[in-house]
């Protein structure tokens, strides 16, 4: 576990825990020192200012219904099961021949 994580628990479990200071730094701190999440988030930001950009609202501000952001959830998740199968199949040389008719 990172020396990050680590403070929050501590911090956390001794009520010294304040939304707006200690997790801001928490993140900079871990953002600063691993790679996959500085390129994660920055995937994250773009993402979210496309989806603003296509949808004019932000996921905060969308008054979608627990069943229908529970169904968003559902078909992405079942989207990246497919994503996952491909990626199995391609590792073990079993994945389907394109089609030369495109």
């Amino acid at each position: 576990m990172s020396d990050s994580i680590k403070k929050y628990y501590e911090l956390k479990e001794n009520d010294g825990w304040t939304r707006n200071t200690t997790l801001d730094k928490l993140v900079k701190i871990q953002s600063e020192k691993d790679e996959v999440v500085r390129k994660v988030r920055s995937e994250m930001l773009i993402r979210s200012a496309k989806g603003l950009n296509k949808y004019g609202t932000t996921m905060s501000e969308n008054d979608l219904s627990l069943k229908q952001w529970l169904q968003h959830a559902k078909e992405e998740a079942m989207d990246l099961a497919l994503y996952l199968q491909r990626a199995i199949d391609e590792i073990d040389g079993t994945e389907p021949k394109q089609n030369s008719n495109k």
